[in-house]
């Protein structure tokens, strides 16, 4: 091989290399906006669930109180049902 196909051979290789590079650094830009996006995304998931978890407390809580007024609410008629029922029997 003489000199000039070597110094040919190292300016296509050049090109190439250069080319590579461009493409390179595209796919790296393209790779951080997926990763902020997912970052972004990951934020709004995690907001979303601390609310839906905030709102089934809630739920829970007022669930909770109903729940109790109906026990002391039964508790209430089986005395009184009690009472009625002694006198009726006695």
């Amino acid at each position: 091989m003489d000199r000039e196909t070597v110094d040919e051979i190292k300016r296509h290789f050049g090109v190439v290399i250069e080319g590579l590079d461009d493409r390179i650094a595209a796919v790296a830009e393209g790779l951080q906006s997926h990763r902020e996006e997912f970052q972004s995304f990951r934020g709004d998931v995690a907001r979303e669930f601390e609310e839906t978890r905030a709102l089934v407390r809630l739920s829970y809580g007022e669930l909770d109180r109903r729940v109790r007024t109906l026990e002391t609410e039964m508790a209430d008629f089986r005395e009184r049902l009690e009472r009625v029922e002694g006198h009726i029997g006695g």
